[in-house]
């Protein structure tokens, strides 16, 4: 018969210690999981907290009256200020904020990328997801500039030997490619959604009129570039796809399509246009004024097919578009659509807009006296609350039907830029 396995008794005195020990790795347990709950909750960057000691900044700390412009940069915006470019999320608090000291200051963004730079200046550089690099230089003033897939850039400056210059860089700022035009200036610059082409809108005078060119560069190639002759003057030259471009001008607005140029619009000096890119959808819309005449908005998508047309019997001061929607601003409204024609949104204001940027079923407007945003859940109505600040008397604050806000605000200005001929673009 097998004995059973003899048990070694701990003493009295070490079962105490053995006790205090897992009690002391329990409490050193419970205060690290207590630490890391209480910086979640208080440090998520998305989370709009109203503790008045609470570090987060909001996009109502800026100061409105300098801000230049504001774009879509990947799920938030950025603004960009006479002396900071600031990133924000869609509940308003400030992700990021990066000095700069450029005399005048522009950006291009793609994705979540954004190329500063300091038009008629040398300095320029790349951020990425808001984080700063050095400043890099030029030998010659930019004149304008395009960033694309992978961190690729192109910048425009004065030629040495030339009117004008296109250098393309890498994301590690090598040079890939260098294009001069001798007897043109560059003017405006876009990637395709690929990057492996490059659009160039040059612009100069003959015979006492202007005449513009839109070249595409297949830059990675040896090959000719494409070449788009215009009686007139272009503005942008954007891609819609990776071999259609929607071009915009001072009298017409059309599609370049696989190599066959298309004028799909044409206005004279009279006439406004107001036309509005977005960039992730590459969707445009363009809402032409005739005088006498009710406005017409239509939106092209990708391919240049028509999606939506709706005229207005009233005046329309902005538009912005995405995949799904397109908003109109009105003088004391903003109207969304989606593109069967249903009105999924409208905002009353008592404000001015100057520019408005839509990402998905988020607004952001520019007002005279700052920046909002607004979350719609095809809500035929869009509220905001007003903002934990006193900044902005003549906002309202309401409230949804159950009660709960919807969306929240935020603040800062921009005027959308004014060209020739009264066109304006958006975007």
């Amino acid at each position: 018969m097998k004995k059973a396995p003899s048990t070694k008794k701990i003493p009295i005195r070490n079962q105490k210690k053995y006790r205090w020990i897992r009690a002391m790795m329990i409490l050193v347990l419970v205060v690290m999981l207590s630490y890391l709950l209480i910086h979640f909750i208080f440090h998520k960057t998305d989370v709009v907290t109203t503790d008045p000691q609470s570090e987060l900044e909001y996009i109502y700390d800026i100061d409105s009256s300098a801000v230049l412009d504001m774009k879509l940069c990947g799920g938030n915006i950025v603004v960009l200020t006479s002396n900071y470019l600031v990133y924000v999320n869609r509940t308003g608090v400030i992700l990021q904020k990066n000095e700069h000291s450029y005399q005048n200051p522009s950006m291009v963004v793609y994705d979540n990328q954004t190329l500063l730079f300091d038009r008629g200046g040398t300095l320029y550089r790349v951020e990425n997801g808001g984080q700063s690099d050095k400043d890099l230089q030029t030998d010659t003033p930019i004149y304008t500039a395009s960033i694309g897939k992978n961190g690729v850039y192109a910048l425009s400056c004065k030629g040495e030997d030339s009117l004008t210059s296109l250098s393309i860089f890498d994301s590690n700022n090598n040079k890939l490619y260098y294009w001069t035009c001798a007897s043109e200036y560059i003017t405006s610059l876009s990637f395709s959604p690929n990057g492996k082409q490059i659009s160039a809108v040059v612009v100069n005078g003959k015979n006492a009129s202007l005449y513009s060119k839109v070249y595409i560069f297949h830059w990675k190639s040896d090959d000719e570039p494409e070449e788009y002759s215009y009686d007139s003057a272009l503005f942008q030259a954007n891609f819609t796809s990776n071999r259609n471009l929607a071009i915009l001008g001072e009298a017409s607005f059309g599609h370049i399509y696989s190599g066959e140029s298309e004028t799909i619009s044409v206005y004279s000096s009279s006439e406004n246009g107001l036309v509005y890119f977005d960039p992730s959808s590459r969707y445009t819309a363009l809402l032409l004024i005739r005088y006498g005449s009710s406005p017409q908005l239509t939106v092209y998508d990708e391919k240049g097919d028509q999606i939506f047309s709706k005229s207005f019997t009233e005046s329309v001061d902005s538009i912005a578009c995405s995949r799904s929607r397109i908003s109109i601003a009105f003088e004391d409204r903003i109207e969304t659509y989606n593109y069967g024609e249903k009105m999924t949104g409208c905002i009353h204001f008592t404000d001015t807009v100057s520019k408005m940027l839509l990402n998905s079923n988020t607004l952001y407007v520019l007002f005279s006296n700052g920046i909002c945003t607004y979350m719609s859940d095809n809500n035929v109505e869009i509220f905001a609350p007003e903002p934990q600040t006193n900044t902005y008397s003549n906002k309202v604050e309401k409230e949804s039907q159950n009660g709960a806000p919807i969306a929240d605000f935020t603040n800062t200005p921009t005027d959308s830029p004014t060209l020739p001929a009264n066109t304006q673009t958006e975007g």
